[in-house]
């Protein structure tokens, strides 16, 4: 009898080599596809597993619960201010009942990864019953890093919205520029140069002529966000100690001349002061003190008076 020839092999059901061949086959691609899939779900598994922290958590420190929080910075490893006290910065997170110093949302525990550029914040934390605690604070370019002495050590990506070492930085340095110069003057006290003077000849200015809503004088410094840009292009420091100039203007005169009276109604809505104003100009390195405008409000402008101080175009 002669062989039967199949003119297809591989169709359904034959039981040649050519159609166990095609099975064979196909069953293996499904196989490979299967590997496939388990192999992204590992993948997957072993990425979950590593955005997870399985370290100890860091403890919240209450703002409450403490006596004071003072800071150092150091750049390049070695120490680049002295022993900051962050009294204000204390102070108003009791006031406006706020319960933590440092949000901890976000953190993950981590051994090692810190950055040795040497630049960071340290953090010391003094509560009312004597305890203390330490917190270092230090960046790269993705991440900020919290370690605690000791405990652990925790990271956090980067956010405009959580405070991380730019943050305490900024916060250390306008507290220095405070205690230099708003402080002694809110209390009558002549400024003085700082004894790590940089040699920077930079300038700040504090305004003490605007009354707040209760009319009294406040004090205005030039070293705020919102007020920054009236310093000269050139002579704004980054640090307390490159200010060799300190402007500050008060108000000299406050003579009542009467009250303002609505149109129609009669009512009385305000009174009203002739103000009179100057400018003065402490030079710190040398310790004198000049007057450099006086005269009504527009003509005691402090970037107008800086300005023609040092010489720069209006």
């Amino acid at each position: 009898m002669p062989c039967k020839r199949y003119d297809r092999p591989g169709e359904p059901g034959q039981e040649g080599r050519y159609g166990r061949g095609i099975e064979m086959k196909k069953k293996k691609r499904n196989n490979g596809w299967w590997i496939v899939v388990i192999l992204a779900a590992a993948a997957a598994i072993m990425l979950l597993v590593r955005n997870i922290s399985f370290g100890p958590s860091m403890e919240i420190i209450d703002p409450g619960e403490l006596e004071s929080v003072t800071g150092v910075l150091y750049a390049d490893g070695r120490t680049d201010s002295g022993e900051i006290r962050l009294d204000a910065y204390l102070s108003n997170k009791q006031s406006t009942g706020q319960t933590h110093m440092i949000y901890t949302k976000g953190f993950r525990s981590v051994r090692r990864g810190v950055p040795e550029t040497g630049d960071f914040v340290q953090l010391r934390f003094l509560y009312s019953d004597g305890r203390e605690r330490e917190v270092r604070i230090s960046e790269d370019e993705k991440w900020d890093y919290f370690e605690e002495s000791g405990v652990g050590i925790w990271r956090r990506e980067k956010s405009q919205f959580a405070a991380g070492y730019r943050y305490w930085r900024d916060e250390c340095v306008l507290e220095e520029f405070d205690d230099a110069f708003l402080l002694p003057v809110r209390d009558g006290e002549t400024p003085e140069l700082l004894p790590d003077y940089s040699g920077a000849e930079k300038a700040v200015w504090l305004d003490r002529s605007q009354e707040d809503s209760n009319g009294d004088l406040y004090i205005r410094p030039s070293w705020s966000d919102s007020f920054e840009r009236e310093t000269p292009e050139g002579y704004a420091p980054e640090r307390a100690r490159d200010v060799r100039w300190l402007f500050i203007k008060t108000r000299t005169g406050h003579e009542y001349r009467g009250f303002w009276r609505e149109v129609g109604t009669g009512r009385t809505t305000g009174s009203i002061y002739d103000n009179t104003y100057e400018v003065s100009v402490y030079d710190l390195v040398t310790g004198e003190r000049k007057v450099v405008s006086e005269g009504e409000n527009r003509e005691t402008d402090i970037g107008d008076s800086m300005k023609a101080f040092f010489g720069v175009p209006g």
